[in-house]
């Protein structure tokens, strides 16, 4: 690895100082340089003596483990000349060669041990090396947390080992055959953002072990506008503040806007956080991803690099990540089990910042099975930030703590915090909904936490409450929840015209109204000039992502938009990439097949009742609505005595829905689903 081997450039020139030093400045009468005596060769578990001679008043004593990460650090007294110190090695120290230094400044003195298993084969011990010594190559500037290329890997491994590769999303990441000793992985990106976890298996005789790196495929209409290091800093500190250390930060910029903050927590961090924890005597380090006023980022992105877990592993310390919407804690158990597989930890956090969008997932969570059981025929809602938060593990026990900021009244605070409830979607489809324990901070409820050995979607939920779909614990916000605003309207004659076909200018027009807005930007399509009527809206929801052009580089305006077309806007606005199974007949083999299927899985379209989906039939106004609504969590209507339009009588079966689309109103939720009017 990279800070493997940084470090053992470092000690290289720490030795050839030394040397130099010797030849330099020859030492005087009486006086001898820094020594160290000859180690031999232990077992895990067994007793070490690091002993040897100085002129200087100290040494400093380094003792570094097989991945170059600080295993021992001591400041040791010279003794007539003499020093001496001793530690233990755990029982499931790391194998492999450990590195000791002795001396102070230039006067250093160098020599190495080998650590075996007490009873193992010298292939579990070569096994482990080599775990150790694997990497991921990237090309184009690539990192973990924005791959846009092909990625590159080793078939064989140190020791000839052998080292397959798996892809849990096979159809985004393709693991080539074996070329010589080099694996290719054909990154193929989809019209989403995709995470993906790279798993080796490294093997040797009957023995095994796994290693697991995770992926960030961004989607193939994106790409990197900008990478600047050390933009800002942020600081790990000790858990009573005795101890800081900074941190820098890569800001990337995708060319969507998307802004990702990263930082790296390397060997040589790790060591200086363990010697200051060493000082002050504290056993927790948090890292602090705070972001500046003003200039927020859209995701973090933090990697503890595996020599650095072992660091922390081997020193006692517990690992916390904190953010302001999250805090995770890796307790050191926990890291002693990450130590021995040789991982690094990657952990990405992504606040929903949209509204429009927050306020659509909000209403699929209260529309769940799982919170509408709990709820008991009352109320739910949506409070705080919705997050996904995405790590490179499974099955290894953290603890995250949502805080709350603010979203909890001063006044009855008991019976609010009674009522939360934790909302988890996993990637693999499991919903969940958990109780949590309340965290107090200074005398008042700071969070809530919750013990999880898998990640993805997390949301505060609210049970039992008066409010709407979603708030965000501010009172009047939540109030305005029980009003909604037309946003359709109909033709010049007065009509709706509901079974008219929709085109994709007219599709565009509607999406910036219930949307995000967008900015200004240059056309790229020559059959849409700055004079179209709907120049300004297609060009927004270019950019917001939500439509694009036909592979010959046009827009094609004034096509109708077929269901196939509108299902692909459905998956940019929910964001959707789980995979899904194929329901309807006749999409078998269709471009839009997959994201048919997620749509439909979502609830957000449905097919005909005969089983077909038609995907290349034109939209219609009235199923257009009908599937805003469902994005926006809106109706449909009840409660009209009479109808808005004149084509659009109570017996359509999209009344209630284009009502709910064309009429400012309040509202009251009904426990059947729906909304009914209020005069």
């Amino acid at each position: 690895m990279k800070s493997s081997f940084s470090m053992r450039i470092f000690i290289t020139l720490l030795v050839t100082a030394a040397l130099l030093f010797a030849l330099v400045s020859p030492v005087q009468a009486g006086q001898a340089g820094t020594t160290t005596a000859p180690v031999a060769d232990k077992y895990q578990g067994d007793h070490v003596t690091i002993a040897g001679t100085s002129a200087a008043p100290d040494v400093i004593v380094k003792v570094f483990g097989p991945t170059d990460d600080v295993y021992y650090v001591r400041s040791v007294p010279v003794a007539s000349g003499r020093y001496a110190t001793d530690f233990t090695l755990a029982a499931d120290a790391e194998l492999g060669r450990y590195t000791v230094i002795a001396g102070y400044g230039s006067d250093v003195a160098r020599t190495t041990f080998l650590v075996l298993k007490r009873g193992a084969s010298d292939d579990e011990h070569e096994l482990e090396d080599a775990l150790n010594s694997l990497t991921i190559g990237f090309s184009n500037g690539d990192t973990w947390e924005s791959v846009t290329s092909d990625l590159y890997m080793l078939s064989v491994g140190k020791h000839e080992t052998q080292v397959s590769w798996v892809s849990s999303q096979p159809d985004v990441i393709v693991i080539g055959a074996p070329q010589g000793t080099e694996i290719k992985g054909q990154v193929k990106r989809q019209d989403d953002e995709r995470s993906v976890v790279i798993t080796a298996t490294v093997s040797k005789g009957d023995k095994k072990a796994k290693r697991p790196f995770l992926l960030i495929v961004k989607s193939k209409t994106t790409s990197k506008s900008s990478v600047t290091d050390n933009v800002r800093t942020v600081n790990v500190v000790g858990e009573t503040g005795g101890y800081s250390k900074a941190l820098g930060i890569t800001r990337i910029v995708m060319s969507d806007g998307t802004k990702i903050d990263k930082t790296i927590v390397d060997v040589s961090s790790a060591d200086q956080i363990v010697d200051r924890g060493q000082e002050t005597g504290e056993k927790l380090s948090r890292l602090l991803m705070d972001q500046l006023p003003g200039d927020v980022s859209d995701e973090l992105a933090v990697e503890v690099q595996a020599g650095s877990v072992s660091t922390l592993a081997n020193y006692g310390m517990t690992f916390q990540v904190e953010s302001e919407t999250a805090v995770l804690t890796i307790a050191n158990d926990v890291l002693q089990q990450m130590r021995k597989q040789a991982m690094d930890l990657y952990f990405r956090i992504v606040p929903v910042r949209s509204a429009l969008q927050r306020e659509a997932l909000a209403g699929q969570i209260v529309g769940d099975p799982v919170v509408r059981q709990a709820a008991g025929g009352t109320n739910a809602e949506v409070v705080g930030t919705l997050q996904k938060i995405e790590t490179n593990y499974t099955s290894y026990l953290t603890k995250l703590l949502i805080p709350f900021n603010g979203i909890v009244p001063v006044g009855d605070s008991a019976s609010y915090l009674n009522s939360l409830r934790v909302y988890i979607e996993h990637h693999d489809g499991e919903k969940e909904l958990v109780a949590g324990t309340i965290v107090n901070r200074n005398g008042s409820p700071y969070g809530i936490e919750i013990e999880i050995g898998k990640f993805s979607t997390f949301a505060l939920v609210r049970l039992g409450s008066l409010g709407g779909n979603s708030s965000n614990g501010n009172d009047d916000q939540a109030g305005a929840k029980d009003k909604h605003t037309a946003y359709v309207k109909g033709y010049p004659d007065g009509k709706f015209k509901p079974e008219n076909k929709i085109t994709r200018a007219e599709m565009a027009s509607l999406l910036v109204r219930v949307h995000e807005a967008g900015q200004s930007s240059v056309s790229t399509f020559p059959d849409v000039l700055g004079k179209y009527w709907a120049y300004q809206s297609i060009m927004d929801v270019q950019r917001m992502g939500l439509m694009k052009g036909y592979p010959n580089g046009t827009f094609k305006p004034e096509n109708k938009i077929t269901r196939a077309e509108m299902a692909a806007i459905v998956m940019q606005w929910l964001k959707l990439n789980d995979m899904a199974s194929t329901k309807a007949k006749d999409t078998k083999g269709h471009w839009a097949e997959q994201t048919i299927a997620r749509v439909m899985k979502a609830g957000a379209m449905t097919g005909y009742p005969e089983g077909s989906f038609k995907p290349e039939q034109p939209l219609t106004r009235a199923e257009a609505v009908t599937i805003l609504n469902r994005l926006l969590k809106r109706g449909p209507l009840y409660g009209l005595t009479v109808p808005s339009w004149p084509d659009v009588p109570k017996k359509h079966w999209a009344f209630e829905d284009i009502e709910e689309a064309s009429k400012d109103h309040k509202f009251q939720l009904r426990a059947e689903g729906g909304e009914t009017k209020i005069e």
